[in-house]
This record gives structure tokens, C-alpha cells and sequence, in this order.
């Protein structure tokens, strides 16, 4: 089954084809199936020893029965469980990946293409002329904006350590720094909020910065934001003094996992990390290819690489993504085993009790009476099953929260209407099963000995 299901799992958890479990795992694979067996055999063994044949001859094996009851009844409970806290867990999560993928960024992530830096190239030919690549792609249709930039939303960028001019060593504040050319900020779509952007720059020479809110913030404290525009900035490390031009609002650098970052916009025209296109077509294989040709005219004999910003961007989600699969793929497995161990009950203690059935129903019991009958022991484990499941549940998914500085708020009623459609699946499961017996003919189990 193993072998059967690895690419499957392989897939979902997005683990290389290539890899093998180590011994560990096929230990517990031997041990379980030399268990399975050994169980089978031993454990009728165990229960045949319990009885006394005289009193099996007359029908009286109350004791044994007894504790076979128990023990079916605990392992229900424990399925039930099982199906539970893994279908709340696969809501949770879900729930919480739906949340970060609908908050506002606060940037533009979607229509546009990326384009990798070149590696082998004439840097003093380029440095004379770095708008040339970018002009090229302008004149692609469906290209509206080339940026360059030593970074992108989703990636890591380097952080130093900077300080207002004149404030002492100790109020250095690490902040990322991003380099990039007069067109970035607005191809991304920040909103600004005090000043203005890189184009009222007329020197490319000359030391400026835009900060965004939460950097002013951890700069200057909780000052206006017009206030912060004219201030300048100093990083002992780069030995550079900068003139604040504008304030930006906070975005989401990266996974909105985690709480605003400070930082810190300079220009450099130079800047070629990254190139991102953005673009207005559904053509994108065409936009591709026009990129890709021209990038390769300017800078031959470097490898083409490129993909789209939302999709880079997204891949900070994926841990939630697999997490989820594994779990739903568990969940699904768990609720089977559950319905199938609570219908076999069912059909069990339904053909035991036929003649029992058949005669309420001869003295005037309704369908419904007969299907309360039957099913009501389900149900009291369901509820057992579902009073332990809940809050393991809710304290678990609330821990696995707190590593969120943005997650949603657990409640009781959201967990309420996934208990519900298990409740009514289970209510449908139960009526398939019994609901051909009980519509029989009472008196066909009457003649039974």
C-alpha cells in the first residue's frame, strides 16, 4: 500500500521523487504487519479462554460480552475523535490561507512578469546606457512599465543598521534597503503618504530615501509623517548620509505570516537584481517570448530566466498548502475508517435485534422510532467523541496560530457547522444502512428460531 500511495503523497507534500524513508519507517511497517496477524489469531484465543462452555451453551457469556462491547464502543470513540480533531484542523488551516491570500498587501503582486538579472555582461557599457533593456521591452505591446530593483515583494532583502543624523550609536535600527530605479514605487502601486517619489530627484548622485510608515515610526517615533519628510538618515555601516523625500505606506513585503517590516526605499538607477514587467495582455506566451528575445539580443551568452510575481510571491504559502492537502488526505482516511467501523456496529447490532425490531414494529412502532432505536448508541459516541475532540482541538489550532501575526479568530460556531456536516453525513450513512431492514416484513423474522 505504501508503494501504491507514495507518489501521491510524494506529490501533495511536494517531497523529490527521489526520496526513500529511512529504516525507521519500514521497521514500523514490518511491525505492524506481523502485529495485525498476530492479533487476529491471538485475541479470539483470548476471548475463547474467558468463556465458560456450559454457560455459552445456554446463551449467558454477559461477562465477555461486556467487555467486548466496551472495548468496540471505546474504539468508535477514538475514530471519531480522530476524524474530528483532523476535519477542524483542515478547516482551521484552510481558513487561515484563505484569510493571508485575501488581506490588501499593500503592493501590486499580480500582471507582472520578472525577469532575473544578467551575469555575463559589459558593465561599463551598461552602466552608461541602463535604461536600454528596458526600453526594448517597452516598446513590447501589452508592456506598460519596466522597474528595476535589487529586490522583490516575497524576497530577502539585506538590512542595515540606521539611525536619524545626530542621534547616538544606540538608537540604530536594522532596516532592510532596497535599491531601486525612479519607476519602481510606482509600478508596485505604494501608496504615498507624505512627499513624493524618486522622479522630483534631478541627480541620481544625490543620497535620498522614501521610508515606509512603520520605518518613521522606529526612526523617529511617533511623529507626523510629514514631519519625517526633510529629516536625514545615517547607516554607520554604508557611511552615508540621506535625505528623507517621502513616506510610503506599510505592505507586506513578505508572507502577511508575519507583522510589517520597516523599510527603506534608495535609488539606483543601476539596479538590475531583478527586472519586473508589467503587463496588460492574456497573451503571455507571446509577452515571454518577446522578452526573453530581446533580453538575449542585449545580453547574450546569459541564461533567460523569468517568472510571474504573484506565483514567486505565493510560494511563501506553501508549507499552509501542503499542510493542508496532508491533513485532508488523513482526514478523508479517518472519517472512512470511522463510517466504516460505526456501520458495521450498525448492521451487527441490527441483525441481532431483528426480532426485536420486528415486533415494535408489529405493536406499532414508527420507522423513526426504529431508526432512533438503533442509531442512538452511534450518536452518544459521536458526542462523546466530539465533547474530547472540540477543545484538543481549539487549543491545538489556537497554538498553531500564535505563529501568525495575521490569522483569524478561532470560534466555537465556526467549528460547530463542520461537526454539523459530519452529524449529517453520518445520519445519512446510517439511514442507507438500516433502512432496507427495517422496511422488511416483520413477520419473515418472526418465523426465525
Amino acid at each position: 500500500l505504501w508503494q501504491l500511495l507514495q507518489p501521491l503523497v510524494n506529490d501533495i507534500a511536494a517531497i523529490p521523487g527521489a526520496y526513500q524513508p529511512g529504516i525507521d519507517f519500514y521497521l514500523i511497517i514490518a511491525t505492524a504487519a506481523f502485529a495485525g496477524p498476530m492479533v487476529t489469531v491471538f485475541a479470539p484465543l483470548a476471548i475463547y479462554n474467558k468463556v465458560n462452555l456450559v454457560n455459552a451453551l445456554k446463551g449467558k457469556i454477559t461477562n465477555v460480552s461486556l467487555d467486548l462491547s466496551t472495548l468496540r464502543k471505546g474504539l468508535v470513540v477514538f475514530q471519531w475523535t480522530v476524524s474530528i480533531a483532523l476535519t477542524l484542523a483542515v478547516y482551521t488551516i484552510w481558513s487561515q490561507m484563505e484569510y493571508m491570500s485575501e488581506l490588501d498587501k499593500g503592493v501590486r503582486t499580480s500582471g507582472i512578469l520578472v525577469v532575473k538579472e544578467p551575469r555575463n555582461f559589459d558593465y561599463d557599457l551598461f552602466a552608461a546606457n541602463p535604461q536600454v533593456i528596458k526600453n526594448e521591452w517597452k516598446s513590447i505591446p501589452g508592456v506598460v512599465e519596466v522597474a528595476s530593483s535589487y529586490q522583490i515583494p516575497g524576497s530577502r532583502a539585506s538590512a542595515y543598521e540606521i539611525r536619524e543624523v545626530g542621534s547616538p550609536e544606540s538608537n540604530n535600527v536594522l532596516i532592510p534597503e532596497h535599491q531601486v530605479d525612479r519607476s519602481f514605487l510606482e509600478l508596485y502601486g505604494h501608496q504615498f503618504l507624505a512627499g513624493g517619489n524618486f522622479s522630483r530627484v534631478t541627480s541620481a548622485s544625490e543620497d535620498v530615501a522614501i521610508l515606509n510608515r512603520t520605518a518613521v515610526r522606529e526612526l523617529f517615533g511617533p511623529i507626523n509623517l510629514e514631519d519625517a519628510v526633510g529629516r536625514y538618515i545615517t547607516s554607520p555601516e554604508n557611511g552615508y548620509n540621506r535625505q528623507v523625500i517621502g513616506v510610503v505606506e506599510d505592505y507586506f513585503h513578505r508572507s502577511p505570516q508575519f507583522e510589517y517590516m520597516p523599510a527603506a526605499f534608495v535609488l539606483d538607477p543601476e539596479s538590475r537584481g531583478f527586472y519586473s514587467i508589467a503587463y496588460d495582455t492574456e497573451n503571455l506566451q507571446a509577452l515571454e517570448t518577446a522578452v526573453e528575445s530581446r533580453f538575449e539580443a542585449i545580453f547574450p551568452d546569459n541564461i533567460f530566466h523569468s517568472f510571474f510575481l504573484d506565483d514567486y510571491y505565493n510560494q511563501q504559502f506553501v508549507r499552509e498548502e501542503h499542510m493542508t492537502a496532508l491533513l485532508g488526505l488523513f482526514a478523508v482516511v479517518a472519517v472512512f475508517l470511522s463510517v466504516a467501523g460505526v456501520s458495521a456496529i450498525t448492521l451487527l447490532s441490527l441483525f441481532r435485534n431483528m426480532k426485536d425490531y420486528s415486533i415494535r414494529k408489529l405493536l406499532g412502532a414508527s420507522l423513526n422510532q426504529l431508526y432512533l432505536q438503533l442509531t442512538k448508541g452511534s450518536f452518544r459516541q459521536f458526542l462523546l467523541a466530539t465533547l474530547i475532540a472540540l477543545p484538543i482541538s481549539y487549543l491545538l489550532m489556537d497554538q498553531w496560530l500564535q505563529d501568525y501575526a495575521n490569522k483569524i479568530q478561532l470560534s466555537v460556531l465556526d467549528f460547530i457547522w463542520s461537526l454539523l456536516a459530519l452529524s449529517l453525513m453520518l445520519c445519512t450513512i446510517l439511514f442507507m444502512v438500516s433502512d432496507k431492514a427495517l422496511n422488511q416484513n416483520p413477520v419473515k423474522y418472526l418465523k426465525e428460531e
